[in-house]
This record gives C-alpha cells, structure tokens and sequence, in this order.
C-alpha cells in the first residue's frame, strides 16, 4: 500500500538537491540542467531516479525502489495469496517440463518477485543465463546460474555507446545456455529474446500489459521495432517462442494475485477481416466470490478451465 510519512521532510529543493548530487556522484552519474532525468542503481541494488527542476519547477524529485534482499518462494506467494497450491503446482511442473512462459501485469502488480519464485522450478542441472536493465531479480539459489548480466548505458562517455539489451541476449547464444531469463522485454529485444527461445533454449520474461491478450500484442508491437519480421511469420515465431502467459494483477485490496495462465495458441489463424491473429486460450482464472467496499479484502479461487493442447502435451 501506498501511505504517507509526515516526518519525511527535506528542509528545502536545496537539501533535496543536494542529496541527488551526492548520491549520484557516488555512482558517477549526474542529474542537472543538461541531463534532467537519470536512473542508477545504489550499491545496495536499490533502483533511484531523479527528476531535475528543469523539468520540475516546483521542487526535485527522487524516487528509491528497495528490493528485498532474500528470495521470495513460491510458497510464501502462497501464503500471500497469490495463488493456490495447486495452481503453483500446475504452473510449476510445465517451467520444469521445459515450456517458455511470459508473467504479464501492470506496474507494480509483482511481475518480478513472481519470476524469481518460479524459477524454483528449474531442473538443478540446467544452466541458465539472466540479463535485465538493471539487476533486481531474486533467483532461487542451488541452481546453475551463469554470471547475471545488466545493461550499459550510452551516457558514460561520448566515445562509448552503452550496450542494450538485445546485445546482450545475443551474447547469451555465446555463452553455452540451456536456457535464458531477461527480466523484463520493453523494446527491440524482444525479437532477440523470440530467436533465443527459438533456438532450442528454454526462458521466460515479463512484460507490461493488461490481459493475455493485450500481452501478445505488445509482444508483435516490440517485436516488429527491429524490422526483421512482420505478418504472420512473427505470429508464427512469437508461437513457437511461448507456450503460456501468466496474467498477474494488483487488486483494489492490495494484494497481488495470478488472474489468468493462457496458453498461447500453436497455429496463427485469421480474423473476420483476413488478418493473421494469434489467440490464446484460458486454462486457469481466478474467480472472486465477495463483493468489497473500500478496502476490504477480496475472497476469491483459482479455477481450471481447460487443458493444454495435445502438441504442448
């Protein structure tokens, strides 16, 4: 939840100024007239971003995201109410069967402390490789983890243009994986990331977007920035890539639940206008059973309502 702490308080924009300056110097980086915006990361793996009043007349602006330090199980998701054992179950033995999944949500719904629990489901004798902007992700430990790998900014120095994210996915190719996590897909990486899964490596993502639906279209929409692949043919690759899509969601009481798993359909078909589409289909949905006023917490369960298909069985 989102509260107020009244003893909170700089003395003025110069205090606060001044503590973006030092903060910022600490990770040689700098906010200022030129430069009004910047995000870091503290050594202590919170995620910072300061705002300048260039573009804030009234007043700085900085914002500290802390991540918790220890890994987050699927059984505490449970205890949290997430989802039920045996939806944790289901979704579980698919990750260690070897399906790519996608966690989809909106900011804040919990897309990745989700991911780092799931990874528990990942056989002890695979080694999988992680790149994200910046490193965040809480992966359960005893597992073979390659060297976890964050992007480089272009800003560090004219000479030297940063290095993305979709680089680094292809180094991932170089770096004999079994399979691959890229913490969360916002731009042209997300061809990369298809070619990965499409290579015979396993992985998964998240990605901003509201329903399983919106997910697969946000997925052709990043996809087709890098204006290798369009059509049905990038239908075709985003099926082979991802076999199902978790649907997480932060509701009105708080909490953070699994509101859908989807499987992506195996064949591209058309809609009523002759355009390729690719659909997906609903195996579990939560159901809430209460009607809340205000802040009262919503009772609900998690129901299957399909099976997968025969190919992905």
């Amino acid at each position: 939840r989102v509260r107020k702490v009244p003893a909170c308080r700089f003395r003025d924009k110069e205090h606060l100024n001044n503590l973006i300056r030092k903060l910022y110097s600490s990770i040689n980086k700098d906010v200022t007239r030129l430069n009004p915006g910047e995000r870091g990361r503290l050594p202590d793996n919170s995620r910072i971003f300061a705002i300048d009043t260039a573009l804030a007349p009234s007043g700085p602006s900085l914002n500290i995201r802390r991540h918790t330090d220890d890994w987050i199980s699927p059984h505490t998701l449970m205890q949290w109410g997430m989802g039920s054992r045996e939806l944790f179950e289901w979704i579980g033995g698919r990750i260690n069967g070897g399906l790519n999944f996608i966690v989809s949500g909106g900011t804040s719904s919990g897309k990745t402390t989700l991911l780092g629990a799931l990874s528990a489901y990942y056989p002890k004798n695979v080694r999988i490789l992680t790149a994200e902007r910046n490193i965040e992700m809480k992966l359960c430990p005893n597992k073979l983890w390659g060297c976890p790998m964050e992007v480089i900014p272009p800003k560090i120095s004219a000479e030297f243009s940063g290095v993305p994210l979709r680089t680094i996915v292809e180094y991932m190719t170089q770096m004999r994986p079994d399979g691959g996590i890229v913490g969360e897909t916002t731009g042209e990486e997300a061809y990369d990331l298809l070619s990965f899964l499409n290579t015979g490596h396993f992985g998964c993502t998240t990605t901003h977007s509201n329903s399983a639906e919106d997910c697969i279209n946000r997925l052709i929409a990043l996809a087709s920035l890098s204006n290798i692949m369009k059509g049905a043919e990038l239908l075709g690759f985003i099926s082979s890539a991802f076999d199902f899509i978790i649907q997480i969601e932060r509701m009105k009481d708080g909490v953070r639940r699994i509101v859908e798993v989807a499987e992506v359909d195996t064949e591209v078909s058309q809609n009523q206008g002759g355009q390729p589409v690719l659909k997906t289909k609903t195996i579990w949905k939560f159901k809430q059973t209460n009607t809340t006023k205000g802040n009262e917490k919503i009772e609900g369960y998690w129901e299957k309502q399909g099976e997968l298909s025969e190919e992905r069985i």
